[in-house]
């Protein structure tokens, strides 16, 4: 009896699960928590019979004196938790290299726009990588059959390689599709890493292959080419398993009409049941589709920050509110870059009342947008999800947008400012942001399992509509001298006559004048006061919403709050590394 094995795993495999764990746990979700517990499920299941036979045959031994004696199987208890170990981490850093990752995006095959070249690449790369594997498995029974020195290369390859060619032959397109740092990176780390410790490990005798049934060949010093493999291959399994469950969620997620009964928490049974039917679904409704992955890539490239917090939620939910985003991006671009902004005001209106006709079709919502808004546009707007949210945020939205267009800079027939007192900024500030927060409520509880009664959800509506003004207001204070280069004061007039100043001031110095008299400080300490009085609502809504809520929110005001301080920039790394400390609240 002996404690090498157990001062393996002490040293090596979990220290690295811990920190794993604390760094994600802000991030883990419900459907987070059932890759891995179906990951860990299977590993274990599935390396058990195949480990004990190694051990039975000979072809793995442990010294006595390097293990602590109880088994299962004949498996040494140590060996059993390095399947368990092993899984775990390298599903904890693939979940955290996927985490902004939205799948959905990645349904080439699916996607009628996709570059046909690439899909039928991504089909010739497939066929041919399924061939070698095919083949791999033909020569590895061989060398079974054969024995002698290549029997333990020969089991492995036949016990991994069946495996890792039926995931590859249901989600190669996925996998080829997403980008190298979302499946090799979750590969290759773990796997640099096992190594090391294998030829530590190898080195000291805490396990040993028997001579005649390995090859004899060494990468490097210490290291068996067999064990080399083996942590290779069981770290693709991982990951393709992960991937492979990733895809099924993504074609569940984007396919309602098929698979209608998706929530953000969803029980696993049902998770199951439908993913698996969705892998071996041949057609689907395109055009159910065509329309996110554009809409993923018009927030991840306006708000980083907002496509960010939103993979904290889940499933159709995210889906929702990238769609919702996308359309106030888009509508706002309609306003402010158009030639005529009052003829886009005045379409956008058109389009509402349109869309809530309950006597139109969905032919005539799609003619309607195609001939009188711009291409670019056609993807937003069709992919907004009116049915459900009410249709007077979004008409209070547009009387926000009606606002930015009344600027003397814009109207050369208006003399006066459209924002003179604070009143004229809080209702400013309600309907460009506050409807904003109140139409994510909508989406939150219309996804959400919970039960919520009429008075929750209108308190829930009346704290969400304050702080998306809170956000406005923290929005204007930094971007004072941004707006003022395009004629646009949003600080009250009565403020600005209190400091002795007028908005043609603020044009000429933005920066001087909000320093100077302190109009920036006042707009972030108004901010606060409404942030802190509609607070707590988040932390009362449901908890698949939480999280994203909270770092969306949080970061906003920690924005504001630097910039109280003099010191709001910041780099990147700083910016991920907050938001990762906001969501554990």
């Amino acid at each position: 009896m002996g404690a090498d094995y157990a001062l393996v795993h002490v040293k090596y495999t979990i220290p690295p699960a811990l920190f794993l764990t604390a760094l994600y746990r802000p991030l883990q979700t419900h459907l987070d928590t059932c890759k891995i517990v179906f990951l860990l499920t299977i590993a274990v299941l599935s390396t058990i019979p195949w480990d004990s036979y190694l051990v039975s045959a000979g072809i793995w031994t442990y010294p006595p004196d390097a293990v602590l004696g109880y088994t299962l199987f004949k498996i040494p208890v140590e060996e059993v938790f390095f399947f368990f170990v092993q899984t775990y981490n390298t599903t904890m850093i693939y979940l955290l290299c996927n985490k902004a990752t939205a799948h959905v995006a990645y349904l080439s095959e699916i996607n009628e726009q996709a570059n046909r070249w690439r899909v039928r690449r991504q089909r010739s790369i497939g066929a041919v990588v399924a061939a070698a594997l095919a083949y791999g498995i033909v020569k590895a029974v061989g060398m079974v059959s054969s024995g002698g020195e290549g029997k333990y290369m020969g089991l492995l390859i036949a016990w991994a390689g069946p495996f890792v060619l039926t995931l590859w032959c249901i989600a190669y397109r996925h996998i080829l599709s997403l980008p190298l740092r979302c499946t090799a990176f979750p590969i290759l780390l773990p796997t640099v890493y096992l190594w090391g410790v294998d030829t530590l490990a190898l080195r000291r005798g805490t396990w040993a292959i028997s001579t005649g049934t390995k090859l004899g060949i060494e990468p490097w010093s210490g290291m068996e080419i067999e064990e080399a493999v083996f942590f290779l291959a069981t770290n693709v399994l991982i990951v393709f398993g992960l991937v492979a469950f990733d895809y099924a969620v993504a074609l569940t997620t984007a396919f309602p009409t098929l698979f209608p009964d998706i929530r953000s928490v969803t029980p696993f049974r049902t998770l199951f049941a439908y993913g698996a039917r969705a892998l071996f679904t041949r057609r689907f409704p395109r055009d159910e589709y065509c329309a996110l992955p554009a809409s993923i890539d018009i927030l991840r490239r306006k708000s980083r920050s907002f496509y960010m917090a939103s993979s904290v939620f889940e499933g159709r939910l995210r889906l929702d509110l990238i769609s919702l985003y996308s359309f106030c991006r888009a509508a706002d671009d309609l306003i402010d870059d158009a030639p005529e902004p009052a003829r886009s005001l005045e379409r956008l209106q058109q389009l509402l009342a349109l869309m809530y006709d309950p006597k139109r079709s969905s032919v005539d919502l799609e003619n309607f947008v195609h001939s009188m808004f711009p291409a670019w546009a056609h993807t937003p707007i069709l992919s907004l999800p009116y049915t459900k949210i009410p249709r007077r945020p979004l008409e209070e939205l547009l009387e926000g947008f009606h606002t930015d267009m009344t600027f003397p800079a814009l109207d050369t027939e208006k003399k006066t400012w459209p924002i003179q007192t604070e009143n004229d900024l809080h209702t400013y500030g309600h309907r460009v942001a506050g409807t904003v927060g109140e139409m994510f409520c909508h989406l939150v509880f219309y996804h959400s399992a919970d039960v919520t009664t009429p008075t929750d959800l209108s308190d829930y509506l009346a704290n969400a509509l304050k702080m998306g003004i809170a956000l406005q207001y923290v929005n204007i204070a930094r971007d004072i001298a941004k707006d003022a280069q395009i004629g646009r004061v949003y600080i009250p007039a009565t403020w600005l006559s209190q400091a002795g100043v007028t908005e043609q001031d603020v044009l000429d110095r933005p920066e001087d004048v909000a320093a100077e008299f302190g109009l920036r400080r006042r707009l972030l300490e108004a901010a606060e006061v409404m942030y802190a009085e509609s607070r707590a609502a988040i932390e009362g809504l449901p908890l698949e919403a939480r999280g994203g809520a909270r770092v969306a929110v949080e970061g906003y005001m920690d924005i504001g709050r630097r910039m109280n301080a003099g010191r709001w920039k910041r780099g990147k790394i700083a910016r991920m590394a907050r938001a990762w400390w906001l969501m554990r609240g």
